[in-house]
């Protein structure tokens, strides 16, 4: 039955509307609304009613939800079990509607209950155990959200407005007066009532967990809608995906698509838990085809390897925005990120790899027989493996273009290598960033095995390696590269710690600007940079120190290596416990090298040298290097072997001799060995000795005599 208030039910609302503001953000409610109410009934004993509408994307539970009125509270209460699905309608009416309403046309009621609803200052609202869920308010009722809506005539309903053009009747800014508005003709619908999907303005097909659709079309109910969105597409199409999970694997089938979330990765989940040996998205054989803004997850091989996003014969691909995690593989095969084979000109911008794990391989990216790729902003971490985890592996790929990188927190019992390149060629890496990797065998930072013909590293840093062999940057058989400035910083190994390492036949590298620090080996060697069968490489600008070994600590070290120039070497801070030392060490057929500037200093073991040349190693030379502990510049060249260290402290003058302060020690390796020495000073070093009386004297451990032959000053260069 319904109470009516006639001194109420005249007046009407003066106010307000000119005061609110004129734009107001539409967005879809998260929650049930009312979105019909019918309060003044011609049949008044029978034909009021309340029509509830779910906008959101799944169906809810709303059993035991009470209908709270004017007149009472918990006026009507919902059925235990009842639900409203995604985007359909529940229609509560008052008892006897079936057979009382004031249309005989109207749907029947989902719920019939004695319900009172005043005319002129009504409310109601939808109550669950307590929370308010939503609130209408029309008339002179004091309980709105934020003002009444318009009071119906007799006969009339109000109605809450579409959001965005069609988006069902669900426009709620929490303002009754702006959300609502008289309807002459009352429309109730029934859970039995076609759902009002959504509109599709953001794309051409729109997407959500329960089905897919284009704008003005029909809804298609889908386990797999992201799929039969795109069998259903055309080319040129866009399909946006709504916020949510989606439990499926994807076969992009068709080129020239677009496939994207609406709101981004946090929101868009794309899992392929249910799915083993499958692919999360697989665009094979197409051409343009974008994907952004998902995170892709769950993959899991257990009888093929496994990947994120896998492109076979993918070319022209636009791929941002997206994450891959927990991709996973066992027994011999390989859990992939990012995979792309026999692909060409991709764009790859903003990814985010992370949470693999493989028996064999876990590789965050991979590039296999692919060229002309570039990758801008790709972080990738948390790699674990039993054979290899590669953070960036290409194979047989060149040309491929990577702008800020970062790789870390990689873990293999075999091998780690934050950036591998393999038999590939021209490629270019643009701030790379690799860090805390750790396996049994070897890590490496950046690893280049076969690959040549200018492949390009501009500002990398490779720091906390920790490995029985570990190697900031390493290069086996690979040629022609250019390394412009690099870091290695923190490498721990129980066996070798090698900052910049070049090995079997690797040639004509350039490396500028080299920065090698902090390297310890627990058990065997620490090298700064080290030279193994490698001929004609630059080093220009390059600085080791603060390294330390169990056995042999070397700042800079050449073992059958030629042709190899040093401009500007700084080496200091060696140390070995039990073996020696070298700052600069030549060995094996290590001939025609040149050192030119720099300086050596520190360098601290039982047997220790600033230079060390063995007898086989021929034609080097070194220009204006300076050692301590009384400084010292000094070039020269030598033949069948020398060792040349700082001198801490000096025996006595000669007698009627007074010095400079310039001392170096040097020893013959053979009997054949010798020096060809300059010894540079400045104007100020000289104090009150005449220049043209400047000699080397040498001193034999007893006593001291003149150097005798070529002595003196070289007024050429003076």
């Amino acid at each position: 039955m319904k109470i009516t208030a006639l001194g109420l039910a005249v007046l009407t609302i003066l106010v307000v509307t000119a005061l609110l503001p004129i734009a107001i953000a539409q967005e879809v409610p998260a929650h049930v609304v009312i979105s019909e109410v019918y309060p003044d009934a011609v049949n008044e004993s029978d034909s009021e009613w309340i029509e509830l509408y779910n906008p959101t994307e799944a169906d809810i539970i709303i059993g035991g939800w009470t209908i709270d009125t004017a007149t009472y509270i918990s006026d009507a209460t919902l059925s235990a079990g009842a639900m409203i699905p995604a985007h359909g309608f529940y229609l509560v009416a008052d008892a006897g509607f079936s057979t009382g309403k004031d249309n005989l046309s109207w749907p029947d009621a989902d719920l019939e209950d004695e319900m009172s609803l005043r005319n002129g200052d009504g409310w109601c609202r939808l109550n669950n155990s307590g929370s308010i869920v939503d609130t209408v308010g029309w008339g002179t009722a004091t309980t709105n959200e934020t003002q009444n809506a318009a009071k119906p005539a007799q006969g009339k309903s109000i109605e809450r407005k579409s959001l965005n053009g069609g988006y069902g009747p669900c426009k709620d800014t929490n303002n009754n007066s702006i959300d609502i508005s008289v309807q002459n003709t009352p429309t109730p619908k029934n859970s039995a009532s076609p759902e009002v999907d959504p509109p599709c303005a953001c794309g051409d097909i729109c997407v959500n967990t329960t089905g897919w659709w284009r704008d003005g079309g029909t809804f298609n109910a889908s386990n797999t809608p992201i799929q039969d969105a795109i069998n259903n597409a055309i080319a040129g199409d866009t399909i946006c995906v709504k916020d949510g999970t989606y439990n499926e694997t994807v076969d992009v089938t068709k080129s020239h698509l677009t496939i994207r979330s609406e709101n981004g990765p946090s929101v868009t989940t794309v899992s392929a838990s249910l799915y083993h040996n499958k692919h999360v998205f697989n665009i094979t054989d197409q051409t343009n085809v974008t994907l952004e803004g998902f995170e892709l997850r769950d993959a899991h091989g257990t009888s093929q390897s496994v990947a994120g996003i896998y492109m076979d014969n993918a070319c022209e691909c636009n791929i941002s925005g997206n994450i891959v995690t927990d991709i996973s593989a066992t027994g011999n095969y390989d859990a992939y990120g990012i995979y792309l084979s026999s692909s060409s000109n991709n764009s790859f911008d903003t990814s985010t790899v992370y949470n693999l794990s493989a028996y064999d391989e876990a590789n965050g990216i991979r590039l296999y027989y692919s060229s002309d790729n570039s990758f801008v902003t790709s972080t990738v971490y948390n790699l674990s493996a039993f054979y290899y985890a590669n953070g960036i592996r290409l194979d047989y790929s060149s040309d491929n273009s990577f702008v800020t990188s970062t790789v870390y927190n990689l873990d293999a019992n075999n091998y780690a290598y934050g950036i591998y390149l393999d038999d590939s060629k021209d490629n270019s890496f643009v701030t790379s960033t690799v860090y805390n990797l750790s396996a049994y065998d070897g890590a490496a930072g950046i690893f280049l095995y076969s690959s040549s013909d200018k492949s390009s590293f501009d500002t990398s840093t490779v720091y906390n390696l920790d490995a029985k062999y570990a190697d900031g940057i390493l290069l086996s058989s690979s040629s022609d590269n250019l390394f412009d400035t690099s870091t290695v910083y923190n490498l721990s190994a129980d066996k070798d710690a090698v900052g910049i390492y070049l090995l079997d036949y690797s040639s004509d590298n350039s490396f500028v600007t080299s920065t090698v620090y902090n390297l310890s080996s627990a058990d065997e060697e620490a090298a700064g940079i080290w030279l193994h069968y490698s001929r004609d490489n630059s080093f220009d600008t390059s600085t080791v120190y603060n390294l330390s070994a169990s056995a042999y600590a070397y700042g800079i070290g050449l073992y059958y290596s030629r042709d190899n120039s040093f401009d500007t070497s700084t080496v200091y801070n060696l140390s070995s416990a039990n073996d020696d030392a070298y700052g600069i060490w030549l060995s094996y057929s290590s001939d025609n090298n040149s050192f030119s500037s720099g300086s050596i200093s520190d360098v601290n073991a039982p047997a220790w040298w600033d230079f060390y040349s063995e007898e086989d190693a021929h034609g080097n030379s070194a220009e204006n290097i300076r050692i301590s502990s009384f400084p010292t510049t000094i070039s020269f060249t030598y033949e069948n072997g020398i060792k040349l260290k700082s001198v801490a402290t000096p025996p006595a003058d000669p007698a009627d001799k007074q010095n400079i302060s310039k001392y170096v020690t040097v020893t013959e390796v053979t009997a054949d060995s010798w020096i060809f020495m300059n010894v540079s000073y400045e104007e100020g070093d000289l104090g009150d000795v005449a220049e043209n009386s400047l000699r080397m004297w040498k001193h034999n451990g007893t006593d001291w005599t003149e150097v005798p032959g070529t002595n003196g000053v070289n007024t050429a260069k003076n």
